[in-house]
Protein backbone atom coordinates (compact mmCIF):
# COMPACT_ATOMS: atom_id res chain seq x y z
CA UNK A 1 0.00 0.00 0.00
CA UNK A 2 1.38 3.30 -1.03
CA UNK A 3 0.90 6.34 1.22
CA UNK A 4 -0.48 9.42 -0.46
CA UNK A 5 1.14 12.66 0.26
CA UNK A 6 -0.78 15.95 0.30
CA UNK A 7 0.75 18.74 -1.59
CA UNK A 8 0.48 22.04 0.16
CA UNK A 9 1.17 25.42 -1.23
CA UNK A 10 4.15 27.13 0.29
CA UNK A 11 3.34 29.68 2.98
CA UNK A 12 3.98 32.59 0.59
CA UNK A 13 1.53 31.20 -1.99
CA UNK A 14 -1.16 30.66 0.67
CA UNK A 15 -0.70 34.19 1.93
CA UNK A 16 -1.03 35.59 -1.61
CA UNK A 17 -4.16 33.52 -2.20
CA UNK A 18 -5.74 34.77 1.04
CA UNK A 19 -4.91 38.37 0.13
CA UNK A 20 -6.59 37.96 -3.28
CA UNK A 21 -9.71 36.58 -1.59
CA UNK A 22 -9.69 39.41 0.97
CA UNK A 23 -9.25 42.03 -1.76
CA UNK A 24 -12.06 40.50 -3.81
CA UNK A 25 -14.42 40.46 -0.81
CA UNK A 26 -13.64 44.13 -0.03
CA UNK A 27 -14.29 45.12 -3.65
CA UNK A 28 -17.56 43.16 -3.74
CA UNK A 29 -18.80 44.56 -0.42
CA UNK A 30 -17.99 48.11 -1.58
CA UNK A 31 -19.94 47.54 -4.77
CA UNK A 32 -22.87 46.09 -2.81
CA UNK A 33 -23.02 49.04 -0.43
CA UNK A 34 -23.03 51.40 -3.39
CA UNK A 35 -26.01 49.51 -4.82
CA UNK A 36 -27.78 49.62 -1.46
CA UNK A 37 -27.20 53.38 -1.24
CA UNK A 38 -29.06 53.84 -4.54
CA UNK A 39 -32.16 51.93 -3.40
CA UNK A 40 -33.71 53.97 -0.57
CA UNK A 41 -35.47 56.42 -2.90
CA UNK A 42 -36.82 53.80 -5.29
CA UNK A 43 -37.92 51.54 -2.43
CA UNK A 44 -39.54 54.54 -0.74
CA UNK A 45 -41.37 55.53 -3.94
CA UNK A 46 -42.62 51.98 -4.56
CA UNK A 47 -43.86 51.64 -0.97
CA UNK A 48 -45.55 55.06 -1.04
CA UNK A 49 -47.30 54.14 -4.32
CA UNK A 50 -48.64 50.92 -2.73
CA UNK A 51 -49.84 52.86 0.31
CA UNK A 52 -51.61 55.48 -1.82
CA UNK A 53 -53.21 52.78 -3.97
CA UNK A 54 -54.59 51.08 -0.84
CA UNK A 55 -56.36 54.39 0.01
CA UNK A 56 -57.09 53.41 3.61
CA UNK A 57 -58.66 56.07 5.84
CA UNK A 58 -59.47 54.11 9.03
CA UNK A 59 -56.70 52.13 10.69
CA UNK A 60 -54.52 51.80 13.76
CA UNK A 61 -50.91 50.87 14.40
CA UNK A 62 -48.29 50.63 17.11
CA UNK A 63 -45.33 53.02 16.93
CA UNK A 64 -41.98 52.54 18.62
CA UNK A 65 -39.33 55.25 18.66
CA UNK A 66 -35.91 53.91 17.61
CA UNK A 67 -33.58 56.86 17.87
CA UNK A 68 -30.00 56.77 19.03
CA UNK A 69 -29.31 59.75 21.25
CA UNK A 70 -27.34 60.33 24.44
CA UNK A 71 -30.40 61.30 26.49
CA UNK A 72 -33.43 59.37 25.29
CA UNK A 73 -36.98 60.68 25.75
CA UNK A 74 -38.83 59.27 28.75
CA UNK A 75 -41.11 57.16 26.53
CA UNK A 76 -38.32 55.90 24.26
CA UNK A 77 -39.06 52.25 25.13
CA UNK A 78 -42.85 52.55 24.95
CA UNK A 79 -45.26 51.14 22.40
CA UNK A 80 -47.60 53.88 21.32
CA UNK A 81 -51.02 53.27 19.78
CA UNK A 82 -52.09 55.55 16.93
CA UNK A 83 -55.70 55.48 15.69
CA UNK A 84 -56.68 57.11 12.40
CA UNK A 85 -60.31 57.84 11.47
CA UNK A 86 -61.27 59.40 8.14
CA UNK A 87 -57.58 60.04 7.45
CA UNK A 88 -57.07 62.06 10.66
CA UNK A 89 -54.96 60.76 13.53
CA UNK A 90 -56.06 61.10 17.13
CA UNK A 91 -53.54 61.96 19.86
CA UNK A 92 -51.10 59.07 20.38
CA UNK A 93 -51.59 56.95 23.52
CA UNK A 94 -49.01 54.82 25.35
CA UNK A 95 -50.21 51.21 25.08
CA UNK A 96 -47.21 49.61 26.77
CA UNK A 97 -44.99 51.81 28.88
CA UNK A 98 -42.90 51.92 32.01
CA UNK A 99 -42.84 53.68 35.35
CA UNK A 100 -41.41 56.79 33.66
CA UNK A 101 -43.93 56.52 30.83
CA UNK A 102 -47.18 55.03 32.16
CA UNK A 103 -49.74 53.26 30.06
CA UNK A 104 -52.45 55.67 28.98
CA UNK A 105 -50.18 58.72 28.73
CA UNK A 106 -51.70 60.76 25.90
CA UNK A 107 -50.29 63.29 23.47
CA UNK A 108 -46.83 64.18 22.25
CA UNK A 109 -46.12 66.50 25.18
CA UNK A 110 -46.62 63.64 27.65
CA UNK A 111 -44.72 61.16 25.46
CA UNK A 112 -41.76 63.47 24.81
CA UNK A 113 -41.30 63.13 21.04
CA UNK A 114 -43.20 63.54 17.79
CA UNK A 115 -45.30 60.53 16.82
CA UNK A 116 -46.57 60.37 13.22
CA UNK A 117 -50.37 60.80 13.40
CA UNK A 118 -50.86 58.80 10.18
CA UNK A 119 -48.90 56.52 7.86
CA UNK A 120 -48.67 59.49 5.48
CA UNK A 121 -46.97 61.45 8.28
CA UNK A 122 -44.50 58.58 8.76
CA UNK A 123 -43.66 58.75 5.04
CA UNK A 124 -43.25 62.52 5.33
CA UNK A 125 -40.83 62.04 8.24
CA UNK A 126 -38.81 59.61 6.13
CA UNK A 127 -38.81 61.79 3.01
CA UNK A 128 -36.40 64.32 4.53
CA UNK A 129 -33.50 61.85 4.71
CA UNK A 130 -34.46 59.83 1.62
CA UNK A 131 -34.45 62.85 -0.72
CA UNK A 132 -32.62 65.75 0.91
CA UNK A 133 -30.54 64.67 3.90
CA UNK A 134 -29.17 67.63 5.85
CA UNK A 135 -26.11 65.52 6.70
CA UNK A 136 -24.58 62.39 5.09
CA UNK A 137 -26.49 59.38 6.33
CA UNK A 138 -27.14 55.70 5.71
CA UNK A 139 -30.83 54.87 5.50
CA UNK A 140 -32.29 51.46 6.22
CA UNK A 141 -36.00 50.81 5.76
CA UNK A 142 -38.34 47.86 5.38
CA UNK A 143 -41.88 48.01 4.04
CA UNK A 144 -44.97 45.84 4.15
CA UNK A 145 -44.99 43.97 0.81
CA UNK A 146 -48.76 44.38 0.27
CA UNK A 147 -49.63 47.84 1.60
CA UNK A 148 -46.23 49.55 1.49
CA UNK A 149 -46.41 50.59 5.15
CA UNK A 150 -42.95 51.48 6.52
CA UNK A 151 -42.26 48.77 9.10
CA UNK A 152 -38.78 49.85 10.15
CA UNK A 153 -36.83 52.99 9.41
CA UNK A 154 -33.43 54.08 10.65
CA UNK A 155 -31.07 56.89 9.74
CA UNK A 156 -27.44 56.49 10.76
CA UNK A 157 -25.93 59.95 10.56
CA UNK A 158 -22.33 59.56 9.52
CA UNK A 159 -20.99 62.90 10.73
CA UNK A 160 -23.00 63.26 13.94
CA UNK A 161 -22.44 60.79 16.77
CA UNK A 162 -25.33 59.65 18.98
CA UNK A 163 -28.02 61.39 16.96
CA UNK A 164 -29.60 58.64 14.86
CA UNK A 165 -33.30 58.57 14.06
CA UNK A 166 -35.75 55.79 13.46
CA UNK A 167 -38.98 54.03 14.24
CA UNK A 168 -40.79 50.72 14.05
CA UNK A 169 -44.44 50.30 13.08
CA UNK A 170 -46.26 47.09 13.98
CA UNK A 171 -49.75 45.81 14.67
CA UNK A 172 -51.32 47.60 11.70
CA UNK A 173 -55.08 46.98 11.56
CA UNK A 174 -57.74 48.27 9.19
CA UNK A 175 -60.71 49.64 11.13
CA UNK A 176 -64.34 49.80 10.04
Amino acid sequence: MQATRETRAPDGARWASRMRILTLSIVLSSAMSAVAADNPASDFDAALAKWRTADLKNYSFMYEWRGGVVIAPKCADAKIRVVVRNGVGSPPVVAKGSRRCPRGARGEKAIGFIVPATIDAAFAQMRRYVYDPPTPARIDATYDPELGIPLTYSVHKQEIEDNDEGFRISGFRVLK
